[in-house]
């Protein structure tokens, strides 16, 4: 019982941690009166914190029930449910709430949003790490964070922020760039006119062993013969 009791904590004081880094003082001091709440009358604490509409209440049965529910209405996020689209303009939301200007990020959004409509699910990630790679100039992180559930929740952080949470998370599994790196080949963006139809500048394609393959929905396309080197064809972007 005693190691039962000390794992538990050890998973509180971890989901605590996570939240003293997300929340701003105010949203921390609520998120703990709402846990103690839960504990002590979780029908009533439902009922305050959400409507039927946003939840079925049914659904949460216990404590990492709540804790994810309430994280993805009360802290400042976006909630990306797999194969979901509309992922450009939630990125462009969750952007602007972090007081930065989307219009500065060299990111073409009308085109990434159009590119939703027939690139393969795998477009989430690529654009996730422009969106990185952008905001890494002004000192600032983007990764997400997997609840047990279908969805990846995604924050804005300062980059002292991301270390302690990166260095001392180990209930959740971080969404980063090291981890898009293990499960893509290498990705490269167009740049320059291939000769090849239907593929033009802008468009992604994945480095596989016997080719460079479109990453559209339907109909791929493999191509050979690029000249990784010249970024005048394509440049590496993941």
């Amino acid at each position: 019982m005693e190691n039962s009791n000390m794992i538990n904590s050890t998973i509180y004081d971890e989901m605590d941690d996570f939240c003293s880094e997300i929340f701003d003082g105010e949203g921390l001091l609520k998120y703990i009166s709402a846990k103690k709440d839960f504990f002590i009358n979780p029908k009533e604490t439902l009922e305050n914190l959400f409507d039927g509409s946003e939840i079925e209440k049914d659904k949460i049965n216990t404590y990492g029930d709540f804790y994810y529910y309430y994280l993805t209405k009360y802290s400042n996020c976006y909630t990306y449910k797999f194969n979901s689209k509309g992922y450009t303009k939630s990125f462009v939301k969750l952007i602007k709430s972090n007081n930065i200007n989307p219009n500065e990020l060299n990111i073409n959004w009308k085109d990434m949003e159009k590119k939703e409509k027939y690139y393969q699910e795998g477009l989430v990630d690529i654009l996730y790490d422009m969106i990185s790679y952008e905001i890494k100039k002004i000192g600032y992180e983007i990764f997400g964070v997997n609840l047990g559930y279908e969805t990846v929740v995604y924050y804005i952080v300062e980059e002292k922020k991301f270390e302690r949470i990166s260095n001392n998370q180990k209930m959740f599994k971080i969404f980063d760039i090291s981890f898009l790196e293990s499960i893509y080949n290498e990705i490269f963006e167009i740049t320059g006119e291939l000769g090849v139809d239907r593929v033009k500048i802008g468009d992604f394609l994945e480095k596989k062993s016997d080719g460079y393959y479109t990453l559209f929905t339907k109909d791929n396309i493999v191509i050979n013969n690029i000249n990784e080197e010249n970024e005048n064809e394509v440049k590496i972007i993941l």
